[in-house]
Parts: structure tokens; sequence; C-alpha cells
């Protein structure tokens, strides 16, 4: 390793402590305060809320704690355990043109990035939000909103007309016009009726 990786290290060690003693802060904050319904809502919210809003905070925080050291460890497979130039290197293999070899580089880290984190999202929704009755939705909605998501975030982040691809990829074949053609079709795209 060389004196970088420290630093790297160092680094997000350094950002999972100060976000795990902020947490820890506002834990100790709330049960301290868990009991007293604050002057300014004393009328309007009944201790019992009061109270069921605090345990809810606490442990969505106590979940955040984990989530903290969840990325730390993916961020250091992603960089110091090689995931990221592992990838890097198999997209390489394939011998696409530089600009599409970058697009495809990133569309696999960020579809990586998603699967990883689709556990706890999961937790979150129907496991500490159900607990305190605050989850409506069911696995079906949720799945039928990710995908809806997704759709609509692919229409703004890539190509969205499949027949535009060729143009592209023709346009991107050793030209340097290839960021160019890209802006173009995505913005034709969307300002196309269709698509709105």
């Amino acid at each position: 390793m060389n004196s970088f990786s420290y630093i790297f290290i160092a680094s997000v060690v350094l950002m999972a402590i100060t976000r795990i003693w902020l947490a820890r802060r506002q834990i100790n904050n709330v049960d301290r305060n868990k009991n007293t319904v604050p002057t300014a809502f004393a009328n309007d919210i009944p201790l019992a809320e009061h109270q069921k809003a605090a345990a809810y905070t606490v442990a969505k925080t106590k979940f955040s704690i984990i989530v903290v050291l969840y990325e730390a460890a993916i961020l250091f497979g992603l960089t110091l355990g090689g995931v990221i130039n592992l990838t890097y290197e198999s997209i390489s293999a394939m011998e696409l043109p530089p600009i599409l070899e970058g697009l495809v580089f990133l569309g696999v880290l960020s579809l990586v990035l998603t699967l990883i984190e689709i556990p706890l999202g999961l937790y979150k929704t129907f496991v500490l939000e159900e607990k305190f009755g605050f989850n409506k939705m069911t696995l079906g909605l949720g799945t039928s909103d990710w995908s809806h998501f997704w759709r609509d975030s692919n229409r703004y982040n890539f190509v969205a007309n499949a027949n535009q691809w060729p143009q592209l990829v023709d346009t991107c074949m050793g030209s340097s016009d290839c960021v160019l053609a890209f802006h173009s079709i995505h913005i034709a795209d969307i300002d196309s009726p269709s698509f709105q």
C-alpha cells in the first residue's frame, strides 16, 4: 500500500467515527427528552405519540450507525479490495470505444451499488418502519415503484430511445464528437412530446 491508501483509510475511518459519534449524540439527546413533549407542541401532541416518535428516531438512528459501517465496508471493498479495478479490467477486455467503455463501466458500477443497497432499503421499509406503523407499502407496490423509478431515471440518464443507440455508437467510433452526440440525443429525447 502506498501513502495515499493510508490517507484514504484514515479519512474513511475518521468520517465513520464522526458520523457514529453524531448519531450517538442524537440518540442520547432523544432518550433524555422522550418523556416530555416540547412546550411549543404540548397542546397538539400527546405524550404517547411523542414517545413513539422518539422511539422511532432512536431505532432509525441506530440503523444509520449500521449503514455507516456497511457503507465504509463497501467503499473499502470497491477501492482497496479491487472491485472497481476488476470491473474496469473486465469491461476493457471487451475492446469497446473509449466513451462507450466509460458508459458501460459507470452503468455496471451503478447497478452493483444499487443491488448492494437493496437489503438496507428493504429492512428500513419492511422491518423498521413497519414496526412503528409508518409503512403503508407492500412488497408488490415497492417493486412497482422501483421499476418505474428505474425506467424514468434511465430516461434522464441514458439514451431512452433504442433506435438512437446505433447513431451514438457510429458517432463514437474513433471520434471526439461522441460527447456532443450523446448530449444532443439526450436533450432531444427529453424535449420530445412522447417523453413528457
